[in-house]
């Protein structure tokens, strides 16, 4: 799970947790600026996660051992708050923006594409987190409460 720290103050990190026994430990410890949503890479090698008021995500590997490897950005100066991720099964990372309220998938080679765009705040209004159900991709929206199916014409993680 992430630790978000402070507003605005980076810090907190990235806990795993034992499910048999129920203790915590901080897996990944490094400053992190609001440390919001995460999201396995399909192969199960890497984690990214979202820094929010850092408007990046970053990649980290997750060595043989578990334990974690040297972080890399895989997409900076996002404009707005990310807040949830979710990856398909071809490795595209999606990104669940809380403001705007938009979905940006980021392909495989880094390139980053608006998916849905909604300045009204109306359909999505502050998606916090994304899953995929067969090929909709479906977002949580903060701003509303309600869940919004958009049509990716994809086949979502078959790990999820």
């Amino acid at each position: 799970m992430s630790d978000s720290n402070e507003h605005h103050v980076p810090g907190g990190g990235v806990w795993r947790l034992d499910l048999e026994d129920g203790r915590g430990e901080l897996w990944y410890g490094e400053a992190l600026d609001f440390a919001n949503g995460m999201a396995l890479t399909p192969e199960g090698d890497a984690l990214y996660v979202a820094e929010s008021w850092g408007h990046r995500v970053i990649r980290i590997p997750i060595e043989a051992d578990g334990r974690p490897g040297t972080p890399e950005p895989v997409i900076e100066n996002i404009e707005g708050v990310v807040d949830g991720l979710v990856v398909d099964h071809a490795g595209s990372l999606y990104l669940a923006q809380y403001t705007p309220s938009r979905i940006t998938r980021v392909t495989a080679d880094g390139e980053p594409e608006v998916v849905i765009d909604d300045p009204y705040h109306h359909l999505l209004c502050h998606p916090t987190n994304a899953a995929f159900s067969g090929d909709r991709l479906l977002t949580a929206n903060l701003g509303a409460h309600h869940l919004t199916a958009i049509a990716i014409g994809i086949e979502g993680n078959p790990l999820l």
